[in-house]
């Protein structure tokens, strides 16, 4: 595949924001003069295979507008202007209204939701609900709502969304999916993973595809500093003020004046070596928040009800007999991480050998770089998704290297490694979903 510099700049920029020490805004306006920079650099080195050149072009004045509105609306938070900070953001979003990229949710995949507590009636589908607008001192602020304000917050993913909820030992879990006769129309903020990347370079590419590729790309680049601003990784969840939150709490209550789309799709930001991976339908892991509008007397939004159908909820605890197998998996990792560098000491390999060898030792690193975290817990979900991980890539593996080393490396991944996985799965009770249409226990929230 060709190299491109527009899209190596999709892969740098497709990572975690953190502030550190600076302010948003003092981040941010370096961030943004970097990127400017940047992509400037990228649409000239690739001038020549850019389909209209001069739209890629013309991006970089929008970009810079809109990049210097993200720091003037931030400038008004700052100074407590937030009246003013709303206008501003509010105008700034409908001029960008189409510029979004958006994901649509198909009714028939299935989502999660988490609440960590023992104490929920398991009858009672409103309790994995959103909360109560009738309850607001009891809704504290997140990404995307502000303190006392409803928000329902989703994931296609049961592992995100146990991550997402601080590793509780014991909680409450169920799926959910749409009934709407339209899927979801969503606000895409969550990142690129690899394939989805390397499927849209493709397209770039191709002549047939390369205009839906080339208003994909365009979307991205031109709303960037908006997603930017609302994809902070933040350092302490729990402080009483989050300085990060500020501009994606604006963000929603933009969506929650109009009806254009039904909320924000976005990555984690808590961990994003695990969630680079892919849902059971093929497409990237992602959380989900669905702003509240209309109540009935109870509190709860009338059309999430409607809209939505959960199954049976279901009450976990985790204890340490998960964890146990665990370390049988690291034993043999660090055997054969010793015994692929005596190999090579003893004979004169070849460059199918190293190459083999290479791929086995960076999967075993990063089973040893896991056991030395501190938390069980996040091991139990490393070990998941590195399993993943090896399911897509061991293809890469050259099963015909006449070595006894590939041999022990493919016995550990079916014996071990899967099997943990398994074991990972069938206590969150995760299969495949049965196709749409096939008898379930869904029924109605309310």
């Amino acid at each position: 595949m060709s190299n491109s510099s527009l899209f190596d700049l999709l892969i740098k920029y497709n990572d975690a924001l953190y502030r550190g020490n600076n302010t948003v805004s003092q981040f941010l306006e370096k961030h943004f003069e970097i990127y400017i920079k940047e992509y400037t650099t990228a649409i000239s080195a690739d001038k020549e295979r850019i389909n209209h050149y001069s739209l890629f072009q013309e991006e970089i004045i929008k970009i810079d507008e809109c990049s210097k509105s993200v720091l003037d609306i931030l400038s008004d938070c700052q100074n407590k202007n937030y009246d003013s900070a709303k206008r501003k953001a509010f105008k700034l979003f409908d001029k960008h209204k189409k510029d979004f990229p958006i994901i649509e949710h198909q009714n028939a995949r299935e989502l999660y939701h988490i609440r960590n507590s023992a104490d929920f009636n398991l009858d009672d589908k409103k309790e994995m609900f959103h909360i109560s607008n009738n309850k607001k001192e009891l809704i504290t602020a997140h990404r995307y709502n502000l303190s006392g304000e409803p928000c329902w917050y989703l994931s296609n993913d049961l592992y995100l969304c146990w991550l997402e909820c601080d590793l509780p030992d014991i909680f409450c879990w169920c799926k959910i999916k749409t009934v709407s006769e339209k899927p979801l129309k969503l606000i895409n903020f969550f990142r690129w993973n690899l394939d989805s990347l390397y499927t849209l370079k493709n397209d770039f590419f191709s002549n047939d595809k390369k205009k839906k590729a080339n208003d994909e790309i365009l979307k991205y680049y031109t709303t960037y500093p908006i997603f930017a601003a609302c994809s902070l990784k933040v350092e302490n969840r729990n402080a009483q003020f989050v300085e990060e939150y500020l501009f994606p709490q604006l963000f929603m209550s933009w969506i929650k004046s109009n009806n254009d789309f039904d909320g924000v799709a976005y990555s984690t930001e808590l961990n994003k070596t695990l969630f680079k991976g892919k849902s059971h339908y093929g497409e990237p892991i992602f959380n989900i928040a669905l702003p509240t509008k209309c109540f009935n007397k109870d509190g709860y939004d009338i059309s999430l009800a409607n809209d939505f159908e959960m199954n049976s909820i279901n009450k976990l605890q985790i204890t340490e007999e998960i964890f146990s197998e665990f370390n049988s998996v690291l034993d043999e990792a660090k055997l054969l991480i010793n015994d692929i560098y005596a190999f090579w000491a003893t004979y004169n390999c070849s460059m199918s050998n190293i190459k083999t060898h290479r791929q086995i030792l960076s999967i075993c690193e990063s089973i040893i770089a896991i056991s030395e975290m501190k938390n069980k817990k996040e091991n139990f979900l490393n070990i998941a998704y590195i399993s993943i991980e090896i399911d897509r890539h061991i293809e890469l593996i050259d099963k015909k290297c006449p070595c006894e080393l590939v041999n022990r490396f493919s016995k550990m991944v079916s014996d071990k490694i899967f099997s943990l996985k398994n074991k990972f799965d069938t206590f969150f009770e995760i299969t495949v979903p049965e196709k749409a249409g096939t008898e379930n226990s869904y029924s109605k929230i309310l």
